[in-house]
């Protein structure tokens, strides 16, 4: 239940607040399938204040990007008529080594359509790729990392873009970016609220059966683990909630001295030696998490062998070791192997720390 939750809340609005504005999907047709990123803000760079007058300024120059003059011409239109939205208290403009790329390719044939090489085109007044702010293009269609987001290179972290590209030594933005302050605590406090029942729920039940064990023979006898499995995760999620987002981020990095600009606090990713209560939350939420799942199959099974097949309490009994071995024993390698693997990051809307799901595999189809 609490999946689902963190699932609905997952998806919750798109558009998302920042410090100049909202971020909102690109609905300009010439940008909105870049696999690079899908969220602008506006005002643009070009002083467009909706993506509807943007889309009627770089209308004409669809054609020149269907004819393919150059690989960087639609990202560098699309990077100022709908620039990259970012935590930054502004539109990020191209790199000047995307803009000349550009122009060199397309110059010629824009003056074939009478389409000049507008001034607020212009190469000579945008940064260079090394400049603190540059970040939308390296001339060859990459995206940098903006040196606010920048980490250390022993921490290994890759910030995914879509299904295209993976920034190394790049981390995504904590807070801002995603969802606005008020999503955050909304989420927050629902996930709270429901972490809390489960674990009252969960508790009466296990006090029950340590008061009288005796009532709770096969079949049902499952559900005592069960309620183990959620009673866990529910702890694990109230201990997000307590911490608010310590344990889910990072503090900010130190920057190189020579680029001076403020580093921002990114999510956490495949943590297991700079802080314990991230690897040991990952551990207790993705063991019980997966162990939970099982044990439901078993109570299935308990409940077949019991009413379908009419075995007796003492015949389900004697095969209790197989399904302790079947809920147990799995979840503890392949916890170890996320783990080990470094395939967890952490999750700003509950505080907590979840398996990865950036790249789909073996550990996503099994987990």
């Amino acid at each position: 239940m609490i999946a689902l939750i963190l699932l609905l809340i997952g998806v919750a609005s798109s558009s998302r607040e920042i410090q100049h504005g909202k971020c909102e999907a690109i609905g300009m047709p010439l940008c909105r399938d870049l696999p690079y990123y899908n969220s602008t803000i506006f005002p643009n760079l070009l002083n467009h204040a909706t993506q509807d007058e943007a889309s009627e300024s770089i209308r004409p120059y669809g054609p020149i990007v269907k004819l393919k003059c150059s690989s960087d011409f639609q990202l560098f239109l699309c990077s100022l008529y709908t620039p990259l939205c970012t935590i930054l208290s502004h539109p990020i403009p191209p790199c000047k080594g995307l803009c000349l790329s550009a122009k060199l390719g397309c110059e010629d044939l824009m003056k074939e359509f009478d389409l000049p090489w507008h001034r607020e085109f212009s190469c000579d007044h945008l940064p260079n790729e090394q400049k603190k702010d540059s970040s939308v293009n390296n001339g060859s269609g990459e995206f940098i990392c903006p040196a606010q987001l920048k980490i250390p290179t022993e921490r290994e972290y890759v910030l995914r873009l879509g299904d295209v590209q993976r920034v190394k030594n790049c981390g995504a933005p904590c807070r801002k970016m995603f969802f606005n302050e008020k999503e955050i605590a909304f989420a927050n406090n629902w996930i709270g609220l429901w972490s809390v029942l489960c674990l009252l729920s969960t508790s009466f039940t296990l006090l029950t059966f340590a008061v009288d064990p005796g009532r709770f023979p096969y079949p049902e006898r499952p559900i005592i683990y069960l309620s183990i499995c959620y009673f866990m995760i529910s702890l694990t999620y109230i201990i997000g909630y307590a911490s608010d987002d310590s344990i889910a981020c990072n503090k900010a990095f130190d920057n190189d001295p020579s680029i001076n600009v403020r580093a921002e606090r990114t999510i956490k990713q495949g943590s297991l030696d700079d802080d314990w209560r991230c690897t040991l939350l990952a551990i207790d939420i993705i063991f019980f998490t997966i162990a939970s799942g099982l044990w439901w199959v078993i109570l299935t099974i308990s409940w077949f062998l019991s009413a379908g097949l009419k075995w007796g309490v003492e015949a389900i009994d004697i095969k209790s070791h197989w399904f302790h071995s079947i809920a147990w024993i799995p979840p503890s390698f392949l916890t170890v192997a996320i783990l080990v693997t470094k395939r967890i990051d952490g999750d700003v809307l509950s505080g907590v720390v979840l398996l990865d799901s950036g790249t789909l595999g073996a550990f996503d189809i099994l987990y």
